[in-house]
């Protein structure tokens, strides 16, 4: 009965924020100050990975999530009017043409260079940092179960290979690919934000 009424009032209670509250509070980001978002630059975004676990059910996820991924950033991040997108075909066949590793490693310190050779101004690349599934237990059998889903969003400028933005959020629910696209949502919020009146 407790735990019913904890729900009511947090259901209650976040119905009371707009959307944009709610993905303002549930975002960690910085912006370095030499990125401007006034002019139009080429993005290349690089396709993410994350790394196995050792649990069968979290790798489940992960190849669940993974194929997605690309696909929903590149459409929150398309709703940036700053950006002109570089094509994944693109991207792919220099991957491959130059035998990159597809390490999560390896992506992030290869991405100028990637840029670079796509003739973009920049590079976005995302991160699934955690992933769980939290688990409500009752005596000895579940009743109930969420994921829970940490992501990071980077965007480098190829010339420099500075830092300019970089967002880390969260989301849980019980479809997979909805907290995905909740996570990549909020890293992405910022930059549209930040260019509203």
């Amino acid at each position: 009965m407790l735990r019913r009424f904890f729900l009511l009032l947090a259901v209650g209670v976040s119905g009371c924020a707009t959307t944009e509250e709610m993905e303002e509070r549930t975002v960690e980001y910085a912006f370095s100050p030499d990125f401007d978002l006034k002019e139009i630059r080429t993005l290349a975004v690089i396709p993410s990975v994350a790394a196995d676990t050792t649990d069968s059910l979290t790798n489940l996820l992960l190849r669940e999530i993974r194929g997605k991924t690309y696909s929903l950033l590149i459409g929150e991040l398309m709703k940036v009017p700053s950006f002109d997108i570089v094509e994944r075909k693109d991207i792919d066949r220099i991957i491959e043409e130059l035998e990159f590793s597809h390490s999560p490693y390896a992506m992030r310190r290869n991405a100028p260079k990637l840029g670079k050779l796509l003739g973009a101004d920049l590079v976005a690349y995302f991160s699934v940092i955690s992933v769980e599934r939290v688990v409500y237990p009752f005596g000895e059998s579940e009743i109930g179960w969420t994921y829970r889903l940490t992501g990071s969003l980077k965007i480098v400028d190829v010339e420099t290979g500075r830092l300019l933005y970089q967002a880390t959020a969260v989301d849980e629910g019980t479809d997979a690919v909805e907290v995905l696209k909740g996570v990549i949502k909020r890293t992405v919020y910022p930059l549209r934000k930040r260019l509203s009146p």
